[in-house]
């Protein structure tokens, strides 16, 4: 039992409040999840850091840039993406 499950069984739950589309694609987030934390929190600033902040981002921007998508349907396409796959992430460990 990790701390973070200590934590859970007092009645707290941690939340990673934190997204980047490799640290969902490497096993990072699910690591986490496994260790007892409870979920993962987003926010326009974090995906900003996050596709700014990284290159995690460039093909599929690329590739929506050629398709001549609106910054908010660029926006919307990549930010919806890494949601469902934290959703995925999240739904396995249930069973």
């Amino acid at each position: 039992m990790t701390k973070l499950h200590e934590l859970y069984s007092q009645g707290q739950s941690v939340w990673i409040d934190f997204i980047k589309r490799s640290f969902l694609t490497s096993g990072e987030l699910k690591n986490w999840l496994d260790k007892g934390a409870r979920g993962v929190t987003s926010n326009p600033t974090i995906f900003h850091k996050a596709i700014t902040g990284s290159n995690d981002y460039d093909t599929e921007l690329k590739l929506l840039a050629k398709q001549d998508k609106t910054i908010e349907e660029v926006y919307e396409a990549l930010v919806l993406a890494d949601i469902a796959r934290a959703a995925d992430i999240e739904r396995s460990l249930l069973g």
